[in-house]
């Protein structure tokens, strides 16, 4: 072998070597970010996912108040003596518990 077959061959091997690594580290680069767009959108997803079950929650307090508070005070147009429910002052103290959070 002479020198110019060698230095050809380390040519061809550095040349593919170097071509191979660079296409390596370009797609590990764009896998990383495409992972790093899906666990964001994850957690966007997650975090929708409890604030909606925290006003789901809230609303069915809240209507569940607002409905006791009516009828009392409905009932408590025809009669003045009537007092609130054990079921109205329950529900307003969780009322009153889910506004605080």
């Amino acid at each position: 072998m002479t020198w110019i077959e060698v230095v050809d061959s380390a040519v061809k091997i550095g040349l593919g070597a170097l071509i191979a690594g660079v296409i390596a580290f370009l797609l590990s680069s764009t896998q990383h970010r495409n992972e790093l767009k899906k666990a964001k959108i994850e957690r966007e997803f997650e975090m929708l996912k409890e604030v909606a079950e925290k006003v789901e929650n809230f609303n069915n307090i809240a209507l569940r108040y607002w409905s006791l508070s009516s009828d009392w005070r409905r009932r408590l147009l025809l009669d003045s003596t009537i007092l609130p429910s054990s079921n109205l002052l329950d529900s307003q103290m969780i009322y009153t518990i889910a506004l605080a959070n």
